[in-house]
């Protein structure tokens, strides 16, 4: 859901690519993230899950993971993600615990509160990314 967020609310400009540390590669979304993201505009039918790979931590300037948790094991697989991976809501400097937890296999509320909390992060980070549209 973060990445479909991100170049949704982004535009032009920007990429991002989604992957995981323990993906099953090639799952499709599961319906509650697709109708999550639905009440964003978003087609989320599309996405496939991926492993993350050493070509992706070599080409991302940054990487957000959802929780502490993640960001330990990214590192762990490539220890030279050190530097630039970061937990999303800590990254934003928003209050509160910095964990985003996993929704899968929870109810569609989860999916919805997950999917508003990583929105809120997105556009504290596009303001960093993008101040001057944020005035």
């Amino acid at each position: 859901m973060a990445e479909q967020l991100f170049l949704h609310e982004a535009g032009s400009g920007f990429q991002a690519r989604s992957a995981g540390v323990c993906a099953r590669p090639g799952q499709e979304s599961p319906p509650e993230a697709v109708a999550a993201l639905e009440k964003y505009g978003i087609d989320g039918t599309g996405h496939r899950s991926r492993d993350l790979s050493a070509a992706d931590v070599d080409w991302a300037d940054v990487i957000l993971v959802m929780s502490k948790a993640h960001q330990t094991d990214v590192v762990l697989k490539y220890p030279r993600a050190v530097g630039k991976t970061r937990v999303l809501k800590t990254y934003v400097e928003l209050p509160g615990d910095p964990h985003i937890p996993d929704p899968i296999g929870q109810t569609q509320e989860v999916y919805d509160y997950c999917a508003g909390i990583i929105h809120s992060c997105i556009t504290e980070l596009l303001k960093k990314i993008k101040p001057e549209e944020s005035q």
